[in-house]
This record gives C-alpha cells, sequence and structure tokens, in this order.
C-alpha cells in the first residue's frame, strides 16, 4: 500500500537535499520526469481471470456438493459459498482501488551513468518545477530553493510493479 510521506526538498550551493539524503549536483548529467501510467487494461484483465478462476472454484465445489447429497451438513455448504464470494469481494474491491489511482510522477537523476530516482509524488506540477530548480542549480551555484513534497513511498502496483527502487523506465521492487 502506498504511503504519503511530506518531504523536504532544498537545493543549495549545487547541492539537493531529499529529507535526509544528498545529491551533489555538479555529477549529475541528466534530469528526467517520469510519468508512470496505470495500465488499466492489464488491471482488468487480470481481475477477469481472477474472477473467473473464483466463479470456476464455486461452480465446481457446488457440483461436488450436490453429487454429495445429503451427507454434508447445510452448514459446510453454506462455509463454501461465503468463503468464494469473500475470495470475488476482495478481487472486486482490489481492482476497484487499483483503477482509481491516478499518474504517478517521478524525479529521475542521473549520477555517474545510473538514474537515481529523488522523488515520486501524485503532483506533476510539483515534480516538473522541482526539475525546473535542479536544472537551474546545475548552471547557478547561486540558486537556492526549498519546497516541501508529499512523497509516495510503498509497494503497490498499477499495472507495472513501483516502489522505492527504479530501474530506467521499468520500476521494480
Amino acid at each position: 500500500m502506498a504511503k504519503h510521506n511530506g518531504v523536504e526538498v532544498r537545493i543549495s550551493r549545487r547541492t539537493m537535499w531529499v529529507g535526509e539524503k544528498v545529491y551533489p549536483l555538479q555529477a549529475v548529467s541528466s534530469v528526467e520526469p517520469l510519468e508512470i501510467v496505470p495500465r488499466r487494461g492489464r488491471i482488468v484483465a487480470r481481475y477477469l481471470r481472477k474472477a473467473g478462476a473464483w466463479l470456476g472454484l464455486g461452480i465446481l465445489g457446488l457440483m461436488v456438493v450436490s453429487c454429495a447429497g445429503n451427507t454434508l451438513p447445510p452448514s459446510v455448504v453454506t462455509v463454501y459459498e461465503l468463503g468464494v464470494l469473500a475470495g470475488l469481494v476482495a478481487s472486486t474491491v482490489h481492482v476497484i482501488r487499483r483503477l482509481a489511482r491516478s499518474t504517478l510522477y517521478i524525479l529521475s537523476i542521473y549520477a555517474a551513468g545510473r538514474p537515481q530516482e529523488v522523488v515520486a509524488s501524485w503532483d506533476k506540477n510539483q515534480v516538473f518545477q522541482l526539475r525546473d530548480q535542479v536544472v537551474a542549480a546545475i548552471d547557478d551555484p547561486s540558486v537556492n530553493y526549498a519546497v516541501h513534497i508529499d512523497h509516495v513511498d510503498g509497494d503497490f502496483h498499477l499495472g507495472d510493479q513501483y516502489g522505492d527502487r527504479f530501474t530506467g523506465n521499468k520500476i521494480v521492487n
């Protein structure tokens, strides 16, 4: 589940502080904002497979129960039906939460040839403004800038998996 943590981002004397992390800007070769858009079609397809599996399990179980006749008490059938229904409801709630998510914006800087993701936020303007300030600070050591960003942390999926570790344009845990 995603967590929203406020983080202070400061730029001063060609150095950027993101919370407790420090990034020397003279080593930065590229600054790139990334947009991670949920793959809703993929999310729905995965849900349909899970829902089909729950429905198939429910039908198969009811066929087995009907073959057993009166040897099983009605409470066993009820518990089985409720278990299958609970699985289907949980899958449905999960897919609705995933479909409701919006685009995630990530500021990635390339230092020493490898990308380092600095900030992840739902606010596009903050990420793009921070990118502009980082670029300005690379060229001008007198740039001073401070902003509070609602940083997104966590392990969650929007079609693609992303969390605290990012690699290029594909984000993995």
